[in-house]
């Protein structure tokens, strides 16, 4: 019938709970939803899925529509004080959150429990300093992730991540190159997506930078930029204008140079970000006196 089908009927019945056997209850046998879940050479009928869509709370459509999601609001409070201090690489602050949410003994759906898991690994790699650990732990979360996911896109951007800061390379470049792929068929839906793509393209360039792959990070990063201003977004927007300043700085002429930063520090100012407008101010004034 489909990856599709098969991916969200495995999914969704993991993150309610249910073991394979207790779906098929009164419904049909288990070896039937085995046989869907490992997208078989099988093929139930409309009546059959039905019944499995009425017992696991969605629609028929969910299991073929990628447009179509279940969202959990266990952790949305988390989620947003995570992202946050995520944004400002507050790690510290991150941890002590984490924590106090790790100890509450509330079950959670499986999607936030991967999301938890998510989150400690970037605390153990960034804060606690355990580089292997939060890497291992990170393989096993993707592992249990769908293509079809957002969140595979934003677990993997964290892995590409670990791989680069411990000089990964080999597994680094089977993650980008997949990533890659991906962006090309991707459809976003929602602000939390297209925060997730900018994200991601934002460190793709950055790696394409520090690589000195110099055309190839001016392409990415100005499409990146276009991305940004055409869905009117300013996330990630300063830090991509200081990168193309960055990129730049070795051929580019000056004034275009110093262009592209004055354009950053707007932008900071506009977030109200006045730590970094005025850094950035700073560093102008240094690097292109008048």
């Amino acid at each position: 019938m489909g990856k599709l089908l098969a991916s969200r009927m495995r999914s969704r019945r993991k993150e309610l709970n249910l073991s394979q056997v207790e779906l098929a209850a009164g419904i049909c046998e288990q070896a039937q939803i085995s046989k869907i879940e490992r997208d078989a050479d099988y093929s139930p009928g409309v009546d059959l899925i039905y019944a499995l869509a009425k017992k696991l709370n969605v629609t028929m459509d969910y299991f073929f529509d990628e447009n179509i999601h279940v969202e959990s609001d266990y952790l949305t409070q988390f989620r947003a004080v995570s992202k946050k201090f995520l944004d400002l690489r507050d790690y510290k602050s991150l941890k002590y959150i984490y924590e106090l949410e790790a100890a509450k003994t509330v079950k959670l759906p499986l999607s936030d429990q991967l999301y938890l898991q998510w989150i400690e690994a970037v605390v153990l790699f960034n804060h606690d300093h355990k580089q292997s650990e939060a890497i291992k732990k990170l393989e096993s979360i993707l592992s249990k992730y769908s293509e079809y996911d957002w969140e595979y896109l934003n677990i993997s951007n964290s892995l590409l991540h670990f791989y680069f800061q411990t000089d990964e390379r080999s597994k680094f470049e089977e993650v980008y190159n997949h990533m890659t792929n991906l962006f090309k068929s991707v459809k976003v839906r929602t602000i939390d997506e297209l925060e997730i793509l900018i994200k991601c393209r934002y460190n793709f360039c950055r790696y394409l930078w520090l690589n000195h792959q110099t055309e190839t990070a001016i392409s990415e990063t100005l499409e990146t930029i276009d991305i940004c201003l055409k869905n009117n977004s300013f996330y990630c927007l300063a830090n991509l204008y200081c990168l193309l300043g960055n990129v730049s700085e070795d051929f580019a002429h000056k004034d275009v140079v110093k262009q592209y930063f004055v354009t950053a520090q707007h932008v900071y100012q506009l977030e109200r970000n006045d730590k970094m407008a005025l850094e950035l101010e700073r560093f102008i004034n240094e690097t292109f006196p008048a």
